[in-house]
């Protein structure tokens, strides 16, 4: 997934909420084994400036529609702080 920090001054505040909640809570759905992110080098911030991997051993867009079943049972609060750009799924090949 693609997600930004809304405003440069937030900066910290962003990183703190995807690294002790967000990210946490994907953990703890039991759903997904590994959790890691990527900053953009060489480039101001901007779109796109944050990758998240989250790897399982599950099918990756039906494990994604479980965690979304997860999230209504087990509501994750989203940060103002945060907006996603993209959500993409893959399979291991």
């Amino acid at each position: 997934g693609l997600t930004d920090c809304v405003d440069a001054a937030r900066h910290d505040e962003f990183n703190q909420w995807y690294d002790e909640v967000h990210a946490g809570d994907v953990l703890r759905s039991g759903l997904y084994w590994s959790a890691r992110r990527y900053r953009r080098i060489g480039q101001e911030e901007g779109p796109g400036t944050y990758a998240a991997l989250y790897e399982t051993e599950s099918a990756g867009r039906e494990t994604f529609v479980q965690l979304m079943r997860h999230y209504r049972e087990h509501p994750s609060p989203m940060s103002d702080v945060c907006t996603v750009r993209h959500v993409w799924t893959f399979d291991r090949i």
